[in-house]
């Protein structure tokens, strides 16, 4: 955790480790992104349940192409998610995830992912579902 805490101290790293939450940068990528020149800030944007997503599960957007839709957002899943019931994903767009925190166990590898991992998925690769015990 100290190395994240430097890195990337707008995420509130004691926040993190006290609320024991998935957080992870996911990146959209439809376009060519045409997102706005932001340097070095606190992001204002308020958590909100993204739709679709099982009840426990949190997105903060980082940064829009209203042009084309692609987002940075950070999502943070609560101890006790379990998003089994929306079976496996795909997507029409490219995606990134990076976890910072906690562990996310994908169901259908039995497989559980932790601070560190990264995934890099191209439209239509199937994915999850997705559960987090601890969060």
């Amino acid at each position: 955790m100290r190395r994240a805490s430097r890195v990337y101290d707008f995420l509130d790293v004691g926040s993190i480790r006290r609320l024991s939450c998935i957080h992870f940068i996911y990146r959209l990528e439809i376009g060519v992104a045409g997102k706005p020149e932001l340097e070095f800030h606190t992001p204002q944007a308020p958590w909100h349940r993204p739709d679709g997503s099982a009840d426990g599960v949190w997105e903060q957007e980082l940064a829009r192409d209203e042009a084309d839709g692609s987002a940075t957002v950070l999502q943070r899943y609560d101890p006790g998610v379990d998003a089994t019931h929306l079976g496996v994903l795909s997507h029409t767009f490219w995606e990134e995830v990076y976890l910072i925190s906690g562990h996310l166990t994908d169901v259908t590898l039995g497989q559980t992912f932790g601070p560190g991992t990264y995934a890099c998925r191209p439209p239509g690769m199937r994915h999850g579902p997705y559960s987090s015990s601890a969060g």
